[in-house]
């Protein structure tokens, strides 16, 4: 099986073609937490908007999720604006955020 090999450093990371990704390839990676987040956020206001509130508090509790288990797992480097505070903090506040949008749809 063939692949192009890194060039660089070891531990660089590279774009395609092997090449250093560049400032503004580094800024599309970081946004790429983010703009997922925001995804389901738009879908979910759409969905509270057109009167399914109760699809778009869920689709807005697994945003909440998808933001915790992103900021959990992604390195500091790659997660964005969703590091906010201590990893900790920032998962245990999404989680208790979602959990409280899941209520929300359960008690409805």
């Amino acid at each position: 099986m063939w692949w192009p090999r890194p060039s660089g450093p070891p531990g660089e990371h590279t774009g395609t073609g092997g090449r250093p990704l560049t400032v503004a390839d580094k800024r599309v990676v970081r946004a790429l937490p983010i703009t997922v987040v925001l995804a389901l956020v738009v879908i979910g206001l759409l969905l509270v908007a057109t009167d399914h509130w109760r699809r778009g508090a869920a689709t807005f509790a697994v945003a909440a999720t998808v933001a915790a288990a992103l900021r959990l797992f992604l390195p500091v480097a790659r997660v964005g604006v969703l590091a906010v505070r201590s990893r900790a903090f920032d998962v245990a506040f999404l989680l208790l955020l979602a959990a409280a949008f899941g209520a929300a749809v359960a008690q409805a």
